[in-house]
């Protein structure tokens, strides 16, 4: 059943791509509500060993920490749905989206809604359901065994992943009081709230999914603050990025709670770049100073879920690239 599930959901994914092929084809260019794109997220990770003790920065240690990659195709239906003749409510729309990501160890086909009501504020909402695998020492969907105190591997179709979510996003741009190519000092803010999972494993059970471990089920929130300068150059955008997620309720990770501190909020500042190559091509470079939770030491568990949590501890995580390109 499961594995029919994968199927259906597949080909459900790849018939909405073809629509949207077969349908741009005959559309208008310029005025087309059909929106196709591929994007390619790589990041190089550093390697910094932890340093325990209250909040402190704890040094790389080796250059090498590990990689990450996937694509993402993209695509859109825009539906104008006017609310009225002011140029406030003219242009609002509602906009139906549907994206396959796909990375070595994984695969998440997702589906989404957006309502753009006003130019500065958007409300959308979705849900996703992927499956993962391992491959040599990349692990895409582990169980953590506290008795061996260590993950194990789950089976693909057995425990698929899922997740549903709510957005809501606000943004601002000075070019639209100040006319001129150089008066683009750009803010968005957006919160997310999502409720994630793997299916078929117990409640308060702690998983790894997309070689990111320490997760559990539960209502979690992502929040997000971008501050940037636009230009009428190459580099179009530079900027920097506030990130804060984490679990709303830390009883989500059972008995590990007391001392993991489950709803602990990890909180990132990373300055960011972007680069236009046209109207179809941009790249946007990104350096992620992080920070994640700090233990009391010495460790007495080999994985972060069984130790005590006492402070925080800022690292400079990794180098993350996405490029994008529109096919129309």
């Amino acid at each position: 059943m499961k594995k029919q599930i994968v199927k259906l959901t597949s080909i459900l994914m790849l018939t909405l791509f073809s629509a949207f092929a077969l349908y741009a084809e005959d559309a208008d260019e310029e005025k087309s509500p059909w929106a196709l794109s591929l994007t390619t997220d790589a990041a190089f990770d550093f390697k910094s060993d932890y340093v325990s003790g209250p909040t402190h920065f704890a040094p790389i240690t080796e250059v090498y920490g590990g990689i990450e990659a996937c694509i993402t195709l993209n695509g859109s239906y825009t539906l104008a749905t006017p609310l009225g003749e002011s140029w406030l409510v003219k242009d609002a729309h509602v906009a139906f989206g549907a994206a396959m990501e796909l990375s070595p160890i994984t695969f998440k086909p997702t589906l989404s809604i957006e309502f753009q009501p006003l130019p500065f504020f958007v409300l959308s909402a979705g849900g996703s359901f992927g499956i993962g695998w391992n491959m040599l020492s990349f692990e895409g969907l582990c169980e953590y065994d506290d008795y061996y105190d260590e993950y194990h591997n789950l089976s693909t179709f057995e425990h698929p992943y899922y997740e549903a979510w709510a957005k809501a996003t606000i943004m601002f741009d000075t070019g639209a009081i100040f006319a001129g190519d150089w008066t683009h000092v750009v803010m968005m803010a957006n919160f997310k709230t999502m409720y994630a999972g793997v299916m078929n494993i117990g409640r308060n059970t702690v998983y790894e999914w997309q070689a990111s471990k320490n997760q559990v089920q539960g209502l979690q929130y992502d929040a997000q603050v971008v501050l940037g300068y636009q230009m009428p150059l190459v580099l179009s955008l530079a900027g920097i990025r506030f990130q804060a997620t984490g679990h709303f309720d830390g009883s989500d990770y059972g008995t590990y709670n007391a001392n993991f501190d489950g709803a602990f909020a990890s909180i990132s500042l990373s300055p960011l770049f972007q680069f236009s190559f046209g109207d179809k091509d941009s790249l946007i470079c990104l350096l992620d100073f992080s920070s994640r939770r700090s233990f009391q030491g010495p460790a007495t568990s080999a994985e972060d879920v069984a130790r005590t949590t006492v402070g925080r501890e800022w690292y400079f995580r990794r180098v993350a690239f996405s490029y994008t390109h529109k096919f129309f």
